[in-house]
């Protein structure tokens, strides 16, 4: 004996089409993506070629290009090179859950005041740790979820793709990054969005501070 549903079949039908439809966004989404990606690659390839025929075509010219570069870059700059005027945070070893705080209400405020940029000087700090930190983690991580009972949370973050005020408003909701407070970035933190580096820093220092604290995977756009 068969059975079959209580609900009439418009309904069932109607309450289908929500789950076709959330798919087809998602495919179309993933394909843009992909798209996106591969004409990046390919304008990234055509580029590179072209400056590797004219290096070639024009030797004397590439070396001046190279002695430029050399001479505006400048040195690394310490402490004593922050201008009195600079009105942003201190960021320096030894890190401290406080420094990151301080950069996170510098980003808020930056966004509603205009602010200055963080100094150049904080940010190669941070990201020179950074780099050493991820460079002596293992390429696949063990990320412990709290118990119930452990009065911890972790709280895992999809993409961000650049766009800070998304980082910010997810802070604001459910708090910072502390010792009980833990969160998982999944990968995606660059591309698309115009604040990808304000994400990194933001992240970063909390990481220097606290390792625990917050865990980062390397998404495709990393």
């Amino acid at each position: 004996m068969g059975c079959s549903s209580s609900k009439p079949a418009e309904e069932v039908s109607k309450g289908a089409e929500p789950d076709a439809r959330t798919e087809r966004t998602y495919g179309a989404w993933a394909q843009s993506e992909e798209n996106d990606e591969h004409d990046f690659l390919e304008a990234q390839k055509t580029a590179t070629s072209v400056q590797n025929k004219l290096s070639a075509m024009y030797p004397e010219k590439n070396q001046e290009q190279q002695e430029r570069k050399k001479q505006s870059n400048p040195k690394k700059k310490g402490r004593s090179d922050i201008p009195d005027r600079y009105t942003g945070p201190h960021l320096k070893a030894p890190w401290t859950i406080e420094q990151a705080d301080s950069l996170l209400d510098f980003f808020v405020r930056q966004s509603q005041t205009g602010a200055d940029l963080t100094h150049v000087s904080y940010v190669e700090n941070i990201l020179h740790e950074g780099i050493e930190i991820f460079r002596n983690m293992p390429s696949v991580m063990k990320v412990p979820v709290p118990g119930q009972d452990s009065g911890k949370t972790l709280i895992v973050v999809g993409d961000t793709h650049g766009q800070l005020a998304d980082v910010l408003y997810i802070f604001s909701v459910h708090g910072p990054p502390s010792p009980t407070n833990c969160y998982l970035f999944n990968g995606d933190i660059a591309d698309r969005g115009p604040a990808a580096v304000e994400i990194c820093l933001l992240l970063l220092s909390y990481k220097l501070a606290c390792d625990e604290c917050i865990y980062i995977n390397r998404g495709n756009h990393e």
